[in-house]
């Protein structure tokens, strides 16, 4: 069935929900399965607060909108506000005989322009015959379609709350209701039984397979770990360098016996890439040694000629080993693993200065930075030059947002970068702003 309306939305849902799951069961099918398809009114909310300028609705079409109980089209079938998602919940668990009911904050919404109306939350107050739980749709929907764990279905609303004067306040209208909560490790073994959650095949310390369920949380935080340190980011831009391309390794750089003839040619290329003195290297090997113990070197200059000799003998141990028959696979792992990571810090040294992270020197996080990891994070994560193809690219703006805001940004990619060391946005760079351009 083409879901093309709320009607077909609600019927869809309802066929689709196993009756004979548990009641609370039904009722989380019913929430993910809802939230797939609704997007959030973000221009509703921008107007508001007066950001649409021309484009801004008309505080009648507001109006309607608000008061929108979702069984026309006013402004596309499956955009909506929270009272809006209310509805749609209540109108499903009507249908499948689950009580439940809608429930009115307090608090209005601040907003730039003079309403003639308040615009109040709403959330849903559902029962599975025993206990009462708060579901917050809106909030969820980019967490639902990009197939994360959830924040609003069976989390805590407080009848009484105490404001920031310090006065408490009733949080909803009516009378207190009694509700659950609900742990992440309830919500998982909910989600795990009724599909929500993703199996994938891990490989554990041992190097064997196991099949997990999981959310797409756990995607973002193996990301998360790639990314400490900016190690993921600088790798990237080390594959840019003229150093990593003149090296010509067409297949990832596994070393083996085919290799056997270009390693002395592997070998100079490291070494000339760092000047025309590294050329001979035991007469350089000699001259590193003289000045390290005399104590003529600079920290800077002693850490990376350790390095560069470090890799050239992790060559040599390779072809050694290779020579003598001793290359089994699990040897091969172990040394290309190890002279990969060696190759990747050398490379560090022909990176760009102005693209690297904020350090304990500098420690400002610049535009220059900020841009070009931008650039090279985004179409990885994304996928954002596959057209319409992707996910992400079928997500509304709010849940775009969002993913992008709350995770890619804030929690991954730009983690070290604070108030506190970044200088403020004077003026705009038109080099940064015709890149944008072309990723929009």
């Amino acid at each position: 069935m083409e879901i093309d309306s709320i009607d077909k939305l609600i019927e869809h849902v309802v066929e689709t929900t196993d009756r004979s799951l548990p009641k609370l069961y039904q009722i989380r099918y019913v929430y993910l399965e809802t939230g797939k398809y609704l997007q959030k009114n973000t221009d509703f909310f921008f107007s508001l607060k007066n950001k649409l300028g021309e484009d801004n609705y008309s505080n009648e079409m507001l109006k309607k909108l608000y008061n929108d109980d979702k069984t026309t089209d006013i402004d596309g079938w499956n955009k909506v506000v929270c009272r809006g998602t209310a509805i749609i919940l209540k109108r499903i668990f009507d249908e499948l005989g689950i009580e439940s009911k809608i429930v009115k904050t307090t608090a209005t919404q601040e907003n730039s322009l003079n309403l003639d109306f308040d615009i109040h939350h709403y959330f849903v107050a559902v029962s599975d015959g025993k206990d009462n739980y708060f579901l917050t749709l809106n909030a969820d929907l980019g967490n639902i379609q990009n197939h994360m764990q959830t924040k609003h279905f069976g989390n805590n609303i407080s009848y009484i709350r105490e404001d920031s004067d310090g006065v408490l306040r009733q949080v909803y209208e009516g009378e207190e209701i009694p509700h659950k909560v609900l742990s992440d490790d309830d919500l998982f073994n909910i989600d795990k039984k009724i599909g929500y959650t993703t199996k994938f095949m891990f490989i554990e310390h041992n190097n064997e397979e196991q099949e997990k369920d999981v959310y797409y949380d756990d995607f973002l935080e193996m990301l998360r770990n790639e990314m400490r340190g900016n190690r993921w980011y600088l790798n990237r831009l080390v594959e840019e360098t003229s150093f990593f391309k003149s090296l010509n390794f067409d297949d990832g750089f596994i070393l083996n016996k085919e290799h056997i003839h270009n390693l002395e040619e592997i070998k100079m290329k490291i070494l000339t890439s760092f000047g025309d003195m590294y050329s001979n290297y035991d007469d350089w090997l000699f001259d590193f040694e003289y000045k390290k113990r005399n104590g003529f070197l600079t920290k800077e200059e002693y850490q990376r000629d350790s390095l560069i000799r470090s890799t050239i003998e992790e060559l040599n141990r390779i072809e050694k080993v290779i020579m003598n028959d001793q290359f089994t696979p699990d040897a091969s792992n172990v040394f290309n693993t190890k002279f990969i990571r060696k190759l990747y810090r050398l490379g560090y040294y022909f990176i760009n200065p102005k693209y690297l992270p904020p350090n304990s020197e500098s420690n400002y996080a610049t535009s220059d930075y900020i841009s070009k990891k931008l650039e090279v994070l985004f179409r990885k994560i994304f996928d954002a030059n596959s057209g319409y193809n992707s996910d992400f690219n079928r997500l509304g703006y709010s849940e775009q947002e969002g993913l992008i805001k709350n995770y890619i940004l804030g929690k991954i990619a730009f983690s070290d970068v604070k108030k506190e060391n970044s200088l403020p946005p004077y003026v705009a760079n038109d080099e940064y702003v015709e890149k944008a351009y072309k990723y929009l």
